[in-house]
């Protein structure tokens, strides 16, 4: 019977379903896959094109739309300190549903479940509660089970302003501060009060109060914090972000997450003839807040430059993360850490000397498959340890009927940090 269950899933996962087959030949193919931690609700808000003084409240209400993500991965890992490997075989499974806008306001909902089917002792999968499995002697693969309301809220858009109050998925930038962590099955939401305004032509300003965090893990933190975040567009050359990240937590346990990162990005990319040069530089700087009982003073700094050409794109860069044991750590509390400085995720947290990371990265089509090479070499800010290298790959192929295929992996080789670690994923993520 569980190998039963186990093929239904994944035949379900691969979209073999009758809707998805009578979109085949109907489906169009995308050139670009869309990101990972894109949410399922751009499904559900495409529709809302009829004007709203011609839309009742109940039309408003039955007449929205639904849709279904189905995500299914195996994930592999293999580190020197474990005597077994890890194996997990997960599907992520978000139904959603948004209502037409009735007056400048609309509700979305969304649900999340993530089922184990398969290996679900061979990993410790970190879950909080009784959603842990209490392994502790396999590789972590935080991936825990369970159903839960990731998304839940009443949005209002009037001119230029939107406002959304509820449970929510909040993505700023490239994500490197305040993200969903989608790479994960489950997915990063808050309870909070979100704010975007573009009133002034290529200006954007967004605002949100944080009132409690719900985490990968399935656990749920009280917080106070405010995220500011402004950012104006120079067409043509580019745009730059100024935010202030003032975080607070209420909880003992979780006190230390309590800090004030203020700082500022510039990004951009501009044609020169058959190339396209590519640049950022980011600096930000933290500091302990709140009851928070560990001294912070720590910078950040991002520099990156590259080349693009018929499709393929070549950076370079390096990343400071400062971190001393005077002056603490600076750490990427809400990131999507998964998606930076390596996906082996060796630092997810910033180590006691910080994090140097100069890295390289090779992207480019091939056909209808995308392709991305990673190079990492990690050291120290503080002090001259190298702690290792890594080498990270990732292909993917979009079907016509929009179904993503994707192998991705990851080897970590250590010099003064951690140990060895090679992790493989294979997933597959169709949506309707």
């Amino acid at each position: 019977m569980k190998q039963k269950t186990w093929i239904v899933a994944v035949i379900l996962s691969l979209g073999l379903t009758p809707a998805a087959l009578a979109q085949q030949d109907a489906g169009k193919a995308e050139d670009k896959p869309k990101p990972e931690a894109a949410t399922v609700e751009e499904a559900a808000t495409k529709r809302n094109v009829q004007e709203e003084s011609s839309i009742s409240f109940a039309d408003a209400l039955s007449g929205g739309d639904a849709a279904v993500d189905l995500r299914y991965r195996y994930e592999f890992v293999d580190e020197a300190v474990f005597a077994n490997n890890g194996k997990a075989s997960t599907l992520r499974t978000a139904l959603s549903y948004g209502t037409q806008r009735y007056r400048g306001f609309r509700v979305f909902l969304q649900a999340e479940n993530v089922t184990d089917v398969g290996w679900g002792d061979d990993h410790n999968n970190k879950g909080f509660g009784d959603s842990g499995n209490g392994v502790t002697d396999y590789p972590v693969i935080a991936d825990p089970p369970g159903t839960e309301m990731l998304q839940a809220y009443v949005g209002y858009a009037g001119g230029e302003t939107g406002v959304r109050l509820g449970r929510q998925v909040i993505n700023y930038d490239d994500q490197r501060h305040v993200g969903a962590v989608g790479w994960r099955q489950h997915w990063q939401s808050h309870d909070a009060i979100t704010a975007t305004n573009r009133s002034i032509d290529n200006f954007t300003a967004k605002y949100a109060y944080l009132n409690r965090a719900h985490r990968i893990f399935r656990d749920k933190i009280d917080t106070s914090s405010h995220l500011i975040n402004a950012s104006y567009d120079f067409e043509g050359l580019f745009a730059i972000t100024g935010y202030a990240y003032l975080l607070r937590y209420d909880q003992l346990e979780f006190a230390g997450l309590s800090r004030n990162t203020v700082g500022a990005e510039v990004k951009g990319s501009r044609p020169t003839g058959d190339l396209r040069l590519h640049y950022e530089f980011e600096y930000a700087t933290q500091t302990d807040a709140g009851d928070n009982p560990v001294r912070i003073n720590a910078d950040y700094l991002h520099v990156e430059g590259g080349l693009g050409y018929r499709g393929f794109t070549l950076r370079v860069g390096v990343e400071r993360i400062g971190g001393s044991p005077e002056d603490g750590q600076f750490q990427f509390v809400l990131g999507t850490n998964h998606a930076f400085n390596g996906w082996v995720d060796k630092f997810l947290s910033t180590p006691t000397n910080g994090l140097a990371d100069f890295h390289v990265k090779l992207d480019g089509p091939l056909g209808p498959v995308r392709w991305q090479l990673r190079y990492h070499d990690f050291g120290a800010t503080t002090g001259n340890s190298r702690y290792g290298s890594e080498f990270d790959f990732q292909v993917t192929y979009r079907t016509a009927w929009s179904q993503l295929f994707g192998l991705k992996g990851g080897v970590y080789s250590a010099d003064e940090f951690s140990s060895d670690t090679t992790k493989i994923w294979v997933w597959t993520q169709y949506s309707f």
